[in-house]
């Protein structure tokens, strides 16, 4: 357990740091969706996604005009704006940066393997222990049956 909380420290102070990093690294600015992209579907099947690909136009945090692919609601309409992450030195869109539930996520999926883990290697240890010992005690006691049988042979027949 204290492996365990340990791990759960290292990786939560990383990936807290890794947010923290991408937040400064990041900004949300907003998109005005120009047309839709005509949809091409790789599978020929209808599509179950909430969101479809648009031409849009932002302005980077630096001030300059921007274009390319964003993704909107299925529903949205060419003039509509989203919100789009996008890196604050180039203005490329990204992803949006790790949140807090991501971080606590993250830590208690490590923290549940670490624990995994630590008990698979003490499970594997008492079996390991646990069969030595039982074949030591085994030879001990053929050891033993055999004498006892020896001197119950002399003695009856």
């Amino acid at each position: 357990m204290i492996a365990a909380w340990a791990v759960g420290q290292v990786i939560h102070t990383a990936a807290s740091d890794q947010a923290a990093l991408e937040k400064a690294g990041r900004a949300v600015v907003h998109a005005e969706l120009l047309e839709p992209i005509a949809a091409t579907s790789t599978s020929g099947g209808p599509s179950f996604s909430s969101s479809a690909p648009f031409h849009a136009r932002w302005i980077t945090p630096g001030g300059m005009a921007r274009t390319g692919r964003v993704d909107a609601p299925v529903d949205a309409e060419a003039g509509t704006t989203v919100r789009i992450w996008v890196d604050r030195r180039s203005g490329e869109i990204t992803m949006s940066p790790l949140s807090r539930e991501e971080v606590l996520t993250r830590t208690s999926l490590v923290v549940l393997l670490t624990i995994l883990g630590c008990a698979s290697i003490i499970a594997g240890v008492r079996f390991v222990t646990l069969r030595r010992t039982s074949r030591r005690q085994a030879r001990t006691l053929e050891g033993e049956w055999r004498r006892i049988a020896a001197e119950w042979r002399r003695r009856h027949l």
